[in-house]
């Protein structure tokens, strides 16, 4: 009887755990959606995380998010060691530093500037210590 009583406790528990991980991972994918269009917020970080809360509550779900151009563009390079094209780095960096510094010359808030330039500071510090992966060279077809 104990033993039935413990295994359907655990029964509930893990239901709330996976309704509790199913709620993170929508969480960090909208996170990792905002990031999309406001470089402000790191994309992939928050995409990763997803997929980690999506692996403990959802196959379905999971699934779905590998298969996004998103998570393939993003995080599956550096899951699987290749890292980020230095072209690519510089591309994000230059968009997110360009808006982070509107908001710094836009703004008379001291607090917002001193925001803008620690964000844009830390993502170059992050970026730049992360793996840098070779260009594709792919061939191009002409026919």
């Amino acid at each position: 009887m104990y033993n039935t009583e413990t295994n359907k406790k655990q029964a509930e528990i893990g239901k709330v755990m996976r309704g509790a991980y199913l709620l993170l991972g929508l969480i960090m994918l909208v996170l990792g959606g905002i990031g999309v269009v406001l470089p402000i917020l790191p994309t992939t970080p928050f995409i990763f995380l997803a997929s980690y809360f999506f692996a403990k509550s959802s196959d379905r779900l999971h699934l779905w998010l590998k298969n996004t151009k998103v998570y393939q563009k993003n995080v599956q390079p550096l899951i699987e060691g290749r890292g980020i094209p230095l072209k690519g780095k510089i591309y994000i960096l230059a968009f997110a530093w360009f808006f982070l510094l509107l908001m710094f010359f836009k703004t008379e808030i001291l607090l917002l500037k001193v925001l803008a330039i620690s964000l844009g500071s830390i993502k170059t510090i992050v970026f730049f210590r992360m793996k840098t992966a070779k260009e594709d060279k792919k061939l191009e077809y002409e026919g």
